[in-house]
């Protein structure tokens, strides 16, 4: 926010006065996303950090919820805080004549960060999820719902049921969507650990991953100012594809060096651990593959001396097998 404050001061001016404070004291206590006026003032995309805190705040209760009768129960729960949620801001602006933000209140989209926390726990094997879950087509035609639902939805006539009734399925639409996709892509990663190979796309797209956060946070910004820096006679298009995207990811790389990761570094005692603990268990499909095979390899008939015989080959094989491994991650 500093850096967006800033910039907007160095370039426009800033007036101070009493909205400006206004505006700043709700961003700092993330509730900027409550006022219409302020949910867009300062970045496009803040609103969408004081959904995450306040959904954070309400993870208590989520799990609260998720103890006491299950997953399923919750999920309805969930998407019932979604349609209170519009209710309840239609009865404050016909009381009132105020409007409360719908789409962006932390309410309208418990429901998808539920469903994110049910593929958490569906990857790390606390749950066990239905085939359907990993359905890529089922996934897929999801998503081409809500997109078609967010292209039409504009072209309907506001305050009628067909709009509302659009509008309160297009966000679950969404995450119903994403939620098949992530855990199918979880699911095909198991093979790729296994053998301790990772596709070369799949490296260079997840290098882009680990700062994709501060890229949402500051495209923004750099597309805001990339008039100081485009060539006027290339086409915008090529101006967008060769200039300010590159730009872009190279202003949100060093925004994560310097902003983000340093607070993300860990112990090294931690470190160290999970590495030992990835290690063990990228290994132990191979090691207990190369034990079974040598145990095979052992029967039909052959003595005591011969089995130790032969076992004197297997730890060096398991020896050069965990040291390649090792080498490999």
């Amino acid at each position: 926010m500093a850096l967006f404050l800033g910039m907007t001061a160095l370039t426009t001016g800033i007036d101070v006065t009493h909205f400006f404070v206004y505006d700043v004291v709700m961003h700092v206590l993330m509730l900027h996303n409550l006022d219409p006026q302020t949910c867009y003032s300062i970045n496009g995309v803040f609103w969408t950090l004081a959904v995450e805190e306040q959904l954070y705040l309400a993870y208590f209760l989520l799990l609260y919820l998720r103890n006491r009768w299950g997953w399923g129960p919750t999920l309805i729960i969930c998407g019932l805080a979604r349609v209170g949620w519009f209710f309840f801001c239609h009865y404050v602006w016909l009381a009132t004549g105020a409007g409360v933000p719908v789409p962006e209140a932390a309410a309208s989209h418990w429901l998808t960060w539920a469903l994110g926390a049910i593929a958490v726990e569906a990857a790390f094997g606390l749950v066990q999820l239905p085939k359907w879950c990993r359905n890529v087509w089922l996934g897929s035609v999801a998503v081409v719902a809500a997109s078609a639902i967010s292209v039409i939805l504009p072209l309907i006539q506001k305050d009628t049921f067909v709009h509302d009734s659009a509008w309160l399925l297009m966000h679950p639409a969404w995450g119903f969507g994403f939620f098949i996709l992530v855990n199918r892509a979880v699911q095909a990663e198991k093979p790729w650990l296994t053998t301790l190979r990772r596709p070369r796309l799949v490296t260079g797209f997840a290098s882009l991953g680990v700062f994709s956060y501060s890229l949402y946070l500051t495209h923004e910004l750099v597309i805001m100012q990339s008039w100081w820096f485009t060539v006027e006679w290339l086409p915008p298009m090529l101006n967008t594809l060769l200039i300010v995207t590159p730009a872009t990811i190279a202003f949100a790389w060093l925004f994560f060096q310097f902003c983000e990761k340093p607070y993300m570094r860990r112990t090294a005692g931690a470190d160290d651990r999970s590495r030992g603990q990835e290690r063990e268990a990228a290994l132990e499909p191979r090691v207990l593959s190369l034990k079974m095979n040598a145990e095979s390899e052992r029967t039909g008939g052959r003595g005591r001396r011969q089995e130790q015989e032969e076992e004197v080959p297997l730890e060096p094989r398991v020896l050069a097998l965990r040291m390649n491994a090792e080498s490999e991650i």
